[in-house]
C-alpha cells in the first residue's frame, strides 16, 4: 500500500520538475494564460504548502499536552 506522503512527496516533485515552456504564439498565451498558473505563483503555492505541511508535523511530533490534533 503506497503512503499518503509518498504520494504527496512524488506529486509535488513532479510540480516542481523543471518545465520547458512550448512555443507560443500571442493568441495561444492568450487563450491560455487564464487557465495556467505562473511560475512565480506555483512557487508561492508550494512554499505555502510547505509551510502548512512543517506545522503539521511539528504540531504532531509535539508532546501530547501541547499537540492540538490530539483528542
Amino acid at each position: 500500500m503506497t503512503d499518503i506522503h509518498q504520494i504527496r512527496t512524488a506529486e509535488l516533485a513532479r510540480l516542481r520538475a523543471l518545465q520547458v515552456p512550448p512555443l507560443q504564439t500571442d493568441a495561444q498565451a492568450a487563450a491560455v494564460a487564464p487557465a495556467g498558473v505562473s511560475e512565480r505563483n506555483r512557487a508561492a503555492i508550494l512554499a505555502k504548502i510547505d509551510a502548512i505541511e512543517a506545522q503539521m508535523r511539528a504540531q504532531w511530533a509535539a508532546p501530547d499536552k501541547a499537540n492540538p490534533l490530539t483528542p
